[in-house]
């Protein structure tokens, strides 16, 4: 029996009903010489169970389960990359779809680049109707070639491209893992892993949007749910890790300037919805590492905000001030965004 051409890693914990409907795409696929590998983050509900009888009907799909800590995505992907024997490897996420052309173009489009270690193709957000057949197309999409330096646009928590998108040379990965780690942001850190490791990518700019991102997706969506005192931790260590690879030598230093508007970003989401003992940390853990004047516009900031409670206010003061001090249109539009809600509610 011969290796598959593609291996397709999918982690999956309790997700029966979205991991049936991303089987059932990878099943109606036109290229058919792919291998899925299935690694359950020990459900517990019956998706493991429902999983093992999908691979009972297909000798194509294999079924694992973590059988260590830590719990999480990151180690379940990292097994199925150990277990893969693909010539290429996908990595998908089992509540997302992709189109019945996926693998094809993405295996021919690195078999007419055999220069490259990865190809990075289009994907679109989308929210189902009742009809699970028609999507709603959204305004948010990835794999265009809108950036000629991917890492300056992560470490602005820009999203050129998402690990969906792409399809990896497996031996190009050998050495190249996913952070166990890393409970935040874990998508962004491989990305940049591999970038940083000096693998060679390519957009398909021709191809067709095939991947179909569940929902709707926002990188600037953090102050929701990245304060939590568990994810505040793992912020911490990603921009650890990021700032100790910036420090490296001088041509990785000139990353910082983008990397500042990541930590503005964030750090307005902590005095926004987090705590001021966190906010305080993160002020001083970071201070070493940007100029006295960085610091400084950032404190005030948050000793203004702190003089209000309602969260709608203090995004809107946070976003003007930091559009003022420091130019980024991204509070620009974040305030006529406030204003147009202001006004919607007093209409």
């Amino acid at each position: 029996m011969h290796n598959k051409i593609v291996s397709i890693v999918i982690p999956n914990f309790n997700n029966t009903q979205y991991l049936k409907e991303i089987v059932d795409c990878i099943k109606r696929q036109t290229f058919l010489d792919w291998e899925l590998i299935v690694v359950d983050d020990v459900s517990t509900d019956n998706s493991y169970e429902f999983a093992l009888e999908l691979a009972i009907s297909d000798s194509r799909i294999t079924v694992l389960q973590r059988d260590r800590l830590p719990k999480g995505g990151q180690t379940c992907r990292n097994i199925g990359l150990k277990n893969a024997k693909g010539k290429y490897v996908i990595f998908l996420d089992s509540d997302d779809l992709i189109s019945d052309n996926c693998l094809k173009q993405r295996v021919e489009f690195m078999q007419n680049n055999l220069d490259i270690d990865f190809g990075i193709f289009k994907a679109h957000s989308f929210k189902p109707r009742e009809d699970y057949q028609t999507l709603y197309r959204r305004d948010i999409t990835w794999g265009n070639k809108r950036v000629d330096d991917p890492i300056d646009a992560f470490l602005r928590n820009e999203y050129p491209y998402l690990v969906v998108t792409n399809i990896y040379v497996r031996q190009s990965l050998s050495g190249i893992c996913w952070d166990e780690e890393l409970n935040v942001r874990q998508d962004l850190d491989f990305n940049l892993t591999t970038l940083w490791a000096g693998l060679k990518y390519k957009f398909a700019e021709n191809s067709d949007y095939d991947y179909f991102y569940r929902g709707v997706f926002s990188s600037n969506n953090v102050s929701g749910n990245m304060t939590s005192p568990e994810k505040f931790k793992g912020m911490v260590y990603l921009f650890d890790k990021i700032i100790s690879h910036l420090n490296l030598n001088q041509e990785t230093s000139k990353y910082m300037i983008p990397f500042r508007r990541y930590v503005i970003h964030y750090f307005n989401s902590l005095i926004i919805s987090g705590t001021s003992k966190h906010s305080d940390f993160f002020l001083n853990h970071y201070r070493p590492f940007f100029s006295k004047w960085f610091i400084l516009r950032m404190l005030f900031v948050k000793k203004v905000v702190d003089l209000f409670s309602d969260n709608s206010v203090k995004t809107f003061i946070s976003s003007l001030l930091l559009l003022l001090l420091f130019g980024y249109r991204y509070y620009f539009n974040l305030i006529g965004k406030l204003f147009n809600r202001i006004l919607s509610i007093t209409v």
